[in-house]
């Protein structure tokens, strides 16, 4: 048997199992790409935010605070582009606040995105953002879902019914 008569062999049914096994080892290692890479960016805003926190504004330097980081954030955005404007940074020393464990957030961001984290620090409850931390890596939640579920006050609804 020659080589060519291999090739005859191949059946379309076979070409579709190859493909689809090639395809299901691509998207795969996509996932864990973009779940990797996620991680890590949550790791290092929480870590330009502590930074900043402790940094620039310990103490009573409020003012002079304020426009350091405005500073900053100016020189940030023109290297790495607008995800470090001044408001992202704010958000990054809120993270930096809430979550001053670096081993909780560790936790967190290897489940959740960054915008997950910034819908969770509009909530000044921790056990709210740990609901609903836990709620949306159960349920894979998109950030707009995990939103519409904090507008809708899940965690109120929930507590009423278990009282």
């Amino acid at each position: 048997m020659t080589k060519h008569d291999d090739i005859g062999s191949i059946t379309p049914a076979n070409d579709e199992r190859l493909f689809g096994d090639v395809a299901g080892l691509i998207e795969s290692a996509r996932s864990r790409a973009a779940a990797a890479l996620n991680s890590e960016l949550v790791m290092v805003y929480w870590s330009v935010g502590k930074r900043v926190r402790e940094d620039v504004l310990g103490g009573e330097r409020a003012a002079y605070g304020q426009e350091v980081v405005k500073r900053l954030a100016a020189r940030l955005t023109e290297r790495y582009g607008r995800g470090y404007s001044r408001q992202s940074i704010f958000r990054m020393m809120r993270a930096a606040e809430l979550y001053p464990e670096v081993e909780i957030l560790s936790t967190l961001s290897t489940i959740s995105n960054w915008s997950h984290f910034v819908e969770l620090l509009t909530l000044s409850d921790q056990r709210k953002r740990d609901f609903y931390a836990a709620f949306a890596d159960h349920e894979r939640w998109s950030v707009r879902t995990l939103r519409t579920k904090i507008a809708g006050k899940l965690y109120e609804r929930t507590l009423a019914v278990m009282e």
